[in-house]
């Protein structure tokens, strides 16, 4: 586990910012942004199932009374992806965004992890006008029409 999170910390350490290392517990995080904004990506080692997740989470929780209407926008969102899933936490209104790259015995290549890394990147880059309109008061199925799906 410690080559996988080490190559993990190396990938991230590429992008060329600062890496937030927590190595006892297989986690490190930077600051992802795109085009559309800014949020904290977090890696994640996991021993069993051997995999990495990478998770994007934008700064700001989805507040109590637009929580509903977000779960409906990410279950559309969701039922268009191939790769990777939105998730939102009830009770706390924490969103993220899930990527997933299943590893065997050896750690992922570089290439491996570039690409889980990039796919959350552009995949959580891509949605994020129509989730923040959702938390602005949009409702979930205008938001979900007007988005390029």
């Amino acid at each position: 586990m410690k080559a996988t999170y080490d190559a993990v910390v190396a990938s991230l350490r590429s992008a060329g910012r600062p890496v937030e290392e927590h190595e006892d517990e297989g986690r490190a995080a930077i600051e992802g942004y795109g085009a559309n904004g800014d949020w904290m990506m977090v890696t994640q080692v996991y021993g069993e199932p051997r995999a990495v997740a990478v998770y994007a989470v934008p700064h700001d929780r989805v507040p109590p009374q637009r929580r509903q209407a977000m779960a409906l926008l990410l279950c559309r969102l969701n039922s268009e992806l191939v790769l990777g899933n939105f998730e939102l936490d009830l009770d706390d209104g924490e969103l993220r965004f899930k990527t997933t790259l299943e590893i065997g015995d050896d750690a992922p290549t570089t290439a491996q992890l570039e690409q889980v890394i990039a796919l959350n990147l552009t995949t959580t880059d891509r949605y994020l006008p129509t989730i923040e309109a959702v938390v602005a008061g949009t409702g979930a199925d205008e938001a979900w029409q007007s988005s390029d799906q």
